[in-house]
């Protein structure tokens, strides 16, 4: 394809006509993956306790809103039960997923999506946290399978 050059004032600037605050609502301004291949082990039933799947951000707008995705691969051993998931923005939990992965000695990946509205364009971060159900003992689990936990962190324009 030609191109063509317009000489004058034909078109006016276009510099930083694709800066984040010309990008139109619903954009991906920029994306944020973390793996983690860190087990993490439980019996707790009283506490969360933190997986590892910890991401940061900095927004470049204070109205972009964050898609948090997180993908746990857990293990559970022993009798049947569940695992409950929560979201942390920082220390205040923002999503409580509830009790997921019913079974006896299984591996199952939990995947979880929020979309926050964190109003700031300060660093910010993001963690996933689980506990059992008190009944028996759940991981994170990588093992011999190779794989890996996630957060991906997408700042959405609006």
């Amino acid at each position: 394809m030609a191109l063509t050059k317009i000489i004058g004032a034909g078109i006016g600037t276009v510099t930083n006509q694709f800066a984040d605050a010309n990008m139109a609502s619903g954009s991906v301004l920029q994306v944020v993956t973390v793996h983690n291949s860190t087990e993490v082990e439980t019996t707790n039933a009283d506490n969360y306790v933190d997986t590892g799947v910890t991401a940061t951000i900095t927004p470049t707008s204070s109205s972009s809103k964050i898609l948090v995705t997180t993908t746990i691969q857990q293990f559970i051993t022993g009798s049947a039960g569940s695992t409950a998931t929560r979201l942390l923005r920082g220390s205040t939990v923002i999503k409580d997923f509830g009790f997921q992965g019913y079974g006896t000695s299984i591996m199952f990946t939990s995947t979880n999506q929020y979309l926050d509205s964190p109003s700031t364009t300060s660093s910010t971060t993001y963690k996933h946290q689980f506990k059992t159900n008190g009944i028996r003992t759940i991981c994170q689990y990588q093992g011999s399978f190779g794989s890996t936990s996630t957060i991906t962190l997408q700042e959405i324009a609006q």
